[in-house]
This record gives structure tokens, sequence and C-alpha cells, in this order.
């Protein structure tokens, strides 16, 4: 085992670490749920990774997503996270794409990951907001028989014992899974494991009383590292 990974052993086989090695991480996302599991993944010895994320680092990152600092706000998130990826293992194989996820490009986005990563299991971790993108994320992993878990809505949370993994029509509560369960109720086979609070969310309202998206430092990365633990345990 890799000196840098020498930690694992004992938990982790030799075989275990090659089944690591040997298999490519699709992240989609990389804020506040994404940082963290990219994190997690990178430093359990992951050596093929593709990062699509459309966004530049902002702001209001700041008090939640690992890798935002004062410094590259404006930068392309897939950017800094491949700089990252290599300053953890150099031998990491980075493929990266900015693009925003739809039906018109899912295909494409796949094909090179696919050709980029040729003979490689592919698992793939869906950690971005706009619901049409993951809905296209979910059909494309399930007609085309790829390893998938999905994050649902973490804001408007400050209870991380209330994150549950479970198949999207056991879920109770999240709005976003509800609606998600709405869109694929064409057909009942299409049933990705997701991650999800298992609670009401908080009613948080600004001064005129309109709704916020609140998050709290803790709660994606809490989310993002249980996503990674899903993962490798799965792969080992």
């Amino acid at each position: 085992m890799d000196e840098r990974f020498k930690r694992m052993s004992g938990i982790i086989n030799d075989a275990q670490f090659e089944a690591i090695k040997s298999t490519t991480m699709v992240l989609f996302g990389l804020g506040g749920v994404g940082g963290f599991a990219f994190e997690a993944i990178i430093r359990a010895g992951f050596e093929n990774l593709a990062l699509i994320d459309m966004d530049k680092f902002e702001i209001t990152n700041l008090n939640r997503q690992l890798a935002s600092n004062s410094n590259n706000i404006g930068l392309y998130k897939v950017d800094v996270y491949k700089n990252r990826a290599t300053w953890i293992n150099p031998n990491a194989n980075i493929l990266t794409s900015n693009v925003k996820v739809s039906n018109e490009n899912i295909n494409s986005i796949f094909d090179e990951i696919k050709s980029k990563f040729s003979n490689s299991k592919i698992f793939v971790l869906d950690m971005i907001d706009d619901v049409n993108a993951k809905i296209e994320i979910i059909k494309y992993c399930h007609f085309n028989n790829l390893e998938l878990i999905s994050s649902m809505g973490t804001a408007n949370h400050i209870n991380s014992d209330k994150i549950y993994i479970d198949k999207i029509n056991n879920t109770s509560y999240c709005p976003l899974a509800k609606k998600i369960r709405h869109i694929l109720n064409d057909d009942k086979n299409i049933n990705p494991t997701v991650l999800y609070f298992k609670e009401e969310p908080i009613k948080a309202l600004d001064d005129n009383n309109n709704h916020l998206k609140s998050t709290i430092s803790y709660i994606p990365a809490i989310s993002g590292l249980k996503i990674a633990e899903y993962c490798i345990k799965k792969i080992i």
C-alpha cells in the first residue's frame, strides 16, 4: 500500500485497496456536501475522479464549503478541487467539467468519463441542487446500471442524527425527495439510494417573512462524509 495511505492498513486489505484505486468516482456538485465527500474520497486513496460543477466560489460559501477561502473567490470549484486532489495524491487522475448538467449533455458527459477511464467501475455521487439535473443523473445511472447515491436537501437542518440513507421510495419528510419521487412516478423501478433528513426542515424567514435557505457549517460536512462512507463501504 502507498505510504500515503498506510494508516488504513489493518482495516482495509490490499485487495480492498485495489478496488478503491480501480474505481472511478464521479462527483456531481462540489458545494458544501460535495466538498467534504471529495475530501474523504481522495484521502481514502481513490485515484480516478471526475468532477462536475458549473459554479465558481462565492463569499457566501465560506461558512460551509471545505475548499472555499478568501483567496479563491471567483475561481471555478472544479479547478480548485483538481489542484487539491493532486496536492494530496500526485497519482490522482482528474477529469473536470464546469458545464450545467441537462438532458442535452448527460450522455456526452458520461461518454467523456467512460473514454478517459475505460475499463473502470464507475460510482456516481450526485450532490447538486438543480432538480432537473438530478433527474437526468438518476435516470442515466438507472438505465446504465451505474452505482449511485444522491443527496437530497440538507439546508434548514441542525440535527445530524436525523440524517439517513435509504431508497427514495422509503423516504419521508424531505420535500426534495418527495418532488423527485413525483417526477419519477411514471417508472416505479427507478428507486435510487439517497441521503435525506427524516424530519421537517426548519422554516427560516427573513425580516419580510420570506423563506430563507439557511445552512450551518457542520451539516453539509457530516452529510458529505456519510455519502463517502456509504460509497467506500460498498466498494470494499
